[in-house]
């Protein structure tokens, strides 16, 4: 195993191909007038780098599912726990019918009672899959990818899918998903980056400027734009 591991190793030279290749298709996509370029809006705040408190983070991937909880006070960030992951569940779910809906998101609801057995909670979510984000924060998954199949789960809410499960973990109290917001991992990072770099102290006349890219189990995209 260690040896065919060895072969997914990336050079700094392989990865900065990617990045260039990736940067190409990006301006040949916008050179030409009728080219199209597939992207879905996700409705995210400004970020704050004074932002206090504890939350819990999920991230639902191809690969993991994975949470922690954390602590946030001012621009520095602390675990609270050690990262808990569940890999079974992806990779049965790259075959159909492996894994329904209830499990998906009771998995994830357990991850998260793992890492947070108080029934108030804040939760920071990365849906990693395309969705319909909604203004309000809701999204819809409009299909699956990177080899996972689950019944039942397109075209629904995952807001409310993930808050059936977390109930039936004694969550009832918690702080309803509804004011948190789902989206895949290059929104956010987009978002953050004014917080790790700030180029103009968060000035809204230039978030134009930043944008985010991904290279994980698939490659994606992201760049901010001021409502």
């Amino acid at each position: 195993m260690e040896v065919d591991l060895q072969k997914l190793n990336l050079t700094l030279e392989q990865l900065l191909d990617i990045r260039n290749t990736l940067y190409q298709k990006i301006l040949e996509g916008l050179a030409v007038h009728g080219q199209e370029i597939k992207a879905l809006p996700a409705y995210l705040r400004r970020p704050s780098n004074t932002l206090p408190g504890d939350a819990v983070v999920l991230d639902v991937g191809g690969t993991n599912i994975r949470a922690a909880r954390l602590r946030c006070q001012g621009s520095n960030a602390e675990l609270l726990t050690n990262p808990v992951a569940d890999r079974e569940t992806m990779q049965q779910a790259k075959t159909p019918g492996q894994v329904n809906a209830h499990q998906f998101f009771a998995t994830q609801a357990a991850l998260i009672a793992q890492v947070c057995p108080e029934p108030m909670i804040k939760l920071g979510y990365c849906f990693s899959y395309p969705t319909e984000i909604k203004p309000d924060g809701d999204a819809l998954l409009l299909k699956w990818a990177k080899g996972v199949s689950i019944d039942n789960v397109v075209g629904t809410s995952v807001r409310e899918q993930l808050q059936a499960a977390l109930c039936e973990k004694g969550k009832q109290g918690c702080e309803t998903p509804s004011a948190q917001r789902y989206c895949s991992e290059s929104p956010r990072w987009c978002m953050a980056c004014p917080g790790v770099y700030p180029l103009h102290r968060f000035d809204r006349r230039h978030w134009n400027e930043y944008g985010g890219i991904l290279s994980g189990t698939a490659h994606s995209q992201a760049r901010s734009q001021r409502a």
